[in-house]
């Protein structure tokens, strides 16, 4: 009776073991998973976080020119639309960005550099 037991005790703990070496196999596979997860959010998050100091940036250049037109009496939509367009090639011909060439054109504006068409 004693050897019955003993079996019985030592086939319980074997299976037992098996189980919850199945349950730390699918953990260790619910980790990776998560962890995989978390890497992915973390970068649609940079993503995201890029393109918004992005338009911020983009933003502030469009006040800045519209500003500087505006002090020489020439922020109209045209105007703005002009060199938006000629912002656009310059940036196609030089790879440098259209919020930069505004910057640029805001400051030649603010010091007389840059007028107008009469």
């Amino acid at each position: 009776m004693a050897d019955r037991k003993l079996e019985f005790l030592v086939t319980a703990r074997d299976r037992a073991g098996a189980v919850l070496q199945g349950v730390g196999t699918g953990l260790r596979a619910v980790g990776i998973a998560a962890a995989a997860a978390t890497a992915a959010l973390a970068a649609v998050g940079g993503a995201l976080t890029a393109a918004a100091l992005a338009a911020a940036k983009q933003q502030d250049a469009d006040v800045k020119l519209a500003n500087a037109l505006k002090s020489i009496g020439q922020n109209t939509k045209e105007a703005r639309d002009e060199l938006k367009e000629f912002n656009a090639e310059m940036q196609r011909a030089t790879a440098v960005g259209d919020d930069e060439l505004q910057e640029i054109e805001a400051i030649l504006i603010s010091l007389g550099k840059l007028e107008g068409e009469d």
